[in-house]
């Protein structure tokens, strides 16, 4: 700025054969404000600064860059001359100067290091961030979901635990589904303390949702947020069982229309959803090999058909309800659930959350040493079999529970004219 008066505006900040110009101008709070024209992205701007020293250190700055650019322009071979209108070339079809490329792709190498670490963070936010993809928030996303399913035949209580986790998860995800990542559920996770269980049904729900964003395209086939959550193993839950003193308690404790129900949970181990499903003509009380209890693929938890054998015990027991057709139980879960208090408490036995179901599988496998035929009829996977229900009770205490019968004659004498 040699020879220019102090007060004279604009300023000019010159390195060799390059200068820049610092205007001053009032701001709307009557302090004066400066800026600097800045022509290194190939288009004037002009860059603001608080004080008069802050604008004169970056037009220096300015000056010695734009120089250096002056010098390199001069000593430009035919094949730099080429390399740069072929990068020109390139570039015209997204409207961006070659100078504002070049920084921006120093600065993306400061942070990844080298081309090839640009171009796969490039591909992994187009991933995630897809340009074409509609916009769909968390909530929407998760009706259609549910609807989906409803539409699909899903059980009443599967949609139950659906809208249940997947409410949870669209109240705390007020984005759009795009917008979803791996940190932030994990965060929520956290947050509201789910025990791992609870962490590994939430995760499973999540992917459910997950695929069907996808299947919409909604989400791109790679989104894997869900590979970003930690791995967590649920605690190996005590298996609760009855022995057969309280078997027998219970079944001499109940009434008549819920008797039948708990009968085929103790003596064929089914779900208690899949009785609620169940009817009287898929019940065949036949004795040998024509005598079972079918479970169809519409009414399994795991949508594959089974056939449990219907021992004697069963027989005698429900001899005196059965029925050609009609629902086994038609009081739904409330009902049910009542039903279990009022026998137990009758009974004098506490009531233990699906120890019909684990007595009985403990008891089939210790009666016929078969992790997978026991598996095959109680519709679980050997694995699951063989890890919590095989040497739970001994084969004594398996004969002993499926010993248990009527003690009316009547009822024998029903069982037998059938």
């Amino acid at each position: 700025m040699k020879g220019q008066k102090r007060d004279s505006w604009p300023r000019v900040v010159t390195e060799g054969r390059t200068s820049i110009r610092i205007y001053r101008r009032r701001t709307p709070s009557g302090n004066w404000g400066f800026l600097v024209a800045n022509y290194a992205g190939g288009k004037r701007r002009l860059d603001s600064y608080p004080t008069e020293t802050d604008a004169v250190r970056e037009a220096g700055r300015l000056a010695r860059m734009l120089s250096e650019r002056e010098v390199v322009a001069a000593e430009m071979r035919n094949e730099d001359a080429a390399a740069y209108a072929a990068a020109i070339q390139s570039l015209r079809p997204f409207s961006v100067e070659l100078p504002t490329v070049a920084s921006t792709v120093a600065e993306c190498l400061k942070l990844v290091g080298n081309l090839p670490g640009i171009l796969g963070a490039c591909q992994e936010h187009a991933n995630r961030q897809p340009i074409n993809f509609p916009v769909v928030t968390v909530a929407d996303a998760v009706k259609a979901c549910l609807d989906a399913k409803r539409t699909g035949g899903a059980s009443s209580r599967y949609l139950a635990d659906l809208r249940y986790r997947l409410g949870r998860f669209q109240e705390a995800f007020h984005v759009n589904v795009s917008a979803v990542r791996g940190n932030q559920i994990q965060a929520w996770f956290d947050a509201e303390e789910f025990s791992p269980q609870s962490r590994i049904n939430f995760r499973r729900v999540l992917h459910l949702w997950g695929q069907f964003c996808i299947r919409k395209g909604w989400l791109p086939k790679g989104w894997d947020e869900l590979e970003r959550l930690e791995r967590v193993k649920a605690r190996a839950a005590s298996l609760t069982i009855f022995s057969p003193d309280e078997l027998a308690r219970l079944l001499s404790a109940a009434d008549s229309d819920y008797l039948p129900t708990l009968a085929i949970q103790a003596f064929a181990g089914l779900r208690s959803a899949e009785v609620e499903r169940l009817d009287w003509k898929e019940v065949r009380l036949a004795e040998g090999p024509e005598g079972f209890v079918e479970i169809t693929a519409a009414k399994a938890k795991t949508r594959a058909r089974r056939l449990v054998p219907a021992c004697d015990a069963l027989r005698q027991w429900l001899a005196p309800y059965a029925r050609a057709s009609g629902l086994v139980w038609a009081g739904g879960k409330t009902t049910m659930t009542k039903a279990q208090a009022i026998t137990a408490a009758r009974a004098g036995v506490p009531w233990r959350k699906n120890a019909l179901r684990h007595s009985w599988i403990s008891a089939r496998v210790a009666d016929t040493q078969d992790v997978a035929k026991t598996a095959l009829e109680a519709g679980n996977s050997p694995s699951v079999v063989f890890s919590h229900y095989r040497q739970v009770i001994t084969p004594a205490e398996a004969a002993r529970w499926f010993s248990v019968m009527p003690s009316l004659p009547a009822n024998v004498a029903t069982m037998k004219a059938a």
